[in-house]
């Protein structure tokens, strides 16, 4: 299980936080949309 935080840089907010399970294969996200920059954070949770 990995937390995955989407951070609005302009603004210096969190735009999403979610825990993400891998069952198998690759880690996958989805992007939320945005207009400026946004930035990712991806950590494992216990």
């Amino acid at each position: 299980m990995y937390n995955v935080e989407w951070w609005n840089t302009f603004e210096g907010k969190t735009v999403r936080n979610e825990r993400v399970l891998i069952a198998k294969g690759p880690l996958r996200i989805y992007v939320p949309s945005f207009v400026r920059d946004i930035a990712c954070k991806v950590t494992p949770t216990q």
